[in-house]
């Protein structure tokens, strides 16, 4: 869901650092994405003194996470979209991105999935009980592809659902902290033997240590 942002990261700094691609559709069900994420982890465990997860909390999918062997950095973030947002977020926008808005899973392949099931009257009502606690939805400007593009879906979007739709101003800046071993208050770093807590992800501090990053691989 942040193959734009990573890629064009890792081609900005010449990183040729080895990724692990989990399917996007695991973050529907939290115990799935649990699952393959402790897979992918155990596979490159031992190989690597370091394993940066380019992922946050979602939906407590990482919490009991952890590796024997490396040291496990990841953004102290609830979910990946306000990874890539540059200010606080507002809770009544329903924020995108280009990847947001790619495959069988995003919002516009959903709707049109519910019309041909449930007809479109009722597959309107559906969501617009699901959307009815957001205000607009907002497309995020991560620098990493070409916006105007990428805005015709998401505005037909809001205008369905009688939402107001947003220009937001993104970055990319955690992923360049994480992939360079800025690791601040900004992230969780566990040491090898222990696991993700969902306490990592409130405002505690985390095990101090060299922030080297002299082997590693992404997730």
């Amino acid at each position: 869901m942040i193959a734009d942002e990573l890629n064009l990261v890792m081609n900005e700094l010449d990183c040729a650092m080895p990724v692990t691609w989990l399917d996007r559709g695991l973050h529907e069900t939290p115990a799935l994405l649990r699952a393959r994420l402790e897979e992918a982890i155990a596979s490159l465990d031992g190989a690597y003194e370091t394993i940066l997860l380019g992922m946050t909390l979602c939906g407590k999918a990482v919490e009991g996470v952890g590796a024997a062997h490396a040291r496990l950095v990841i953004p102290r973030c609830h979910d990946c979209i306000h990874m890539l947002l540059s200010g606080e977020p507002d809770t009544h926008t329903l924020y995108l991105t280009r990847g947001w808005l790619s495959g069988d899973r995003s919002l516009e392949a959903g709707f049109q999935r519910a019309c041909q099931t449930y007809g479109e009257q009722k597959a309107m009502r559906v969501y617009r009980t699901m959307l009815k606690n957001y205000a607009a939805i907002g497309m995020i400007d991560t620098g990493a592809y070409d916006l105007p593009s990428a805005c015709p879906v998401p505005r037909a979007l809001a205008e369905r659902f009688g939402l107001r739709f947003d220009l937001c101003c993104g970055s990319t800046r955690i992923l360049k902290k994480l992939l360079t071993g800025q690791w601040d208050e900004s992230f969780c770093c566990i040491l090898p033997g222990e696991t993700l807590r969902l306490q990592d992800f409130l405002d505690e501090p985390f095990p101090s240590g060299d922030n080297s990053c002299t082997k590693g691989a992404w997730i």
